[in-house]
């Protein structure tokens, strides 16, 4: 498989994918976070592709699929969208790898009797909804009159917040300028939308419901999802394995080789099913 865009259509909207690997492979389905796309998995499915399957969506709202109004995020939603993109793939049993809103999603998938969740994987996941300051749910009348307004700003506060300077660009890492390109692949309602659906959503209750073997990645200088988020779902899900690293939001971008590492170790089982 190449990494070349794939289009599916979803419930009447385009769904964006990447596919890698040889389809008779055990499968894992990679999802991103806010603001970002299937590119930030890129270098992870390029490290698996000889053993591995790999599929990752830009989700609704993100990099080059469909992009509804703000009414329409809902981690259930989001739910939805990712089972029917996944059967319509054919993948059956996967593998799930989420980053931070892609963890609240796949948590939400593996906490499901019927979620076809192999292994888990959470990368500095979103668990309570509480994240820095932003600890309250965002009521549907704060969020009109807010996003009317940036549906007018945000195309030039895109271009300011993504573009830094040359100079400044010449010496920020390459996943950055990717994180700003993604965001200004967003819009306004997307945008919004997205955080809102995250801040909106607790799996707390729902951790000791799921039975797969899972992994929590943590960045120990995480200051986007705070890292008690991560040993939430570690110590509430039975058995679950935790591999804290010296990185931030971002481990497969800034610590790559430690959470290829700690990566391939976990879904090296599903290479070699038992009889």
């Amino acid at each position: 498989m190449t990494s070349a865009l794939g289009f599916l259509d979803v419930g009447g909207r385009r769904l964006a994918y990447v596919e890698e690997g040889p389809p008779e492979s055990p499968a894992v389905l990679f999802l991103h976070g806010w603001a970002s796309s299937s590119r930030m998995w890129r270098s992870t499915q390029r490290a698996l592709r000889h053993a591995f399957h790999t599929v990752a969506f830009d989700l609704p709202g993100h990099g080059a699929s469909d992009k509804p109004e703000w009414e329409w995020y809902t981690i259930a939603h989001f739910v939805d969208v990712v089972r029917q993109a996944s059967r319509a793939l054919g993948l059956g049993r996967a593998a799930l790898v989420g980053h931070s809103m892609g963890g609240t999603i796949a948590l939400e998938m593996a906490a499901e009797p019927d979620g076809d969740v192999e292994r888990l994987v959470l990368v500095n996941p979103v668990v309570s909804g509480q994240v820095g300051q932003l600890a309250r749910p965002i009521r549907p009348s704060w969020m009109r009159p807010v996003v009317g307004v940036s549906r007018r700003l945000w195309p030039v506060a895109a271009r300011v917040l993504t573009r830094p300077p040359a100079g400044v660009r010449s010496r920020l890492p390459d996943h950055v300028l990717r994180n700003g390109d993604d965001l200004a692949q967003t819009t306004a309602d997307s945008a919004l939308g997205s955080i809102r659906a995250v801040l909106d959503w607790d799996v707390r209750q729902r951790l000791d419901a799921i039975q797969a073997p899972t992994l929590v990645v943590i960045g120990d200088g995480d200051r986007t999802v705070p890292p008690r988020e991560g040993l939430l779902a570690g110590q509430g899900i039975r058995g679950a394995q935790i591999v804290r690293l010296r990185a931030g939001h971002h481990p497969s971008d800034e610590t790559p080789d430690a959470f290829h590492a700690a990566l391939s170790s976990f879904l090296a089982p599903m290479l070699h099913p038992q009889a």
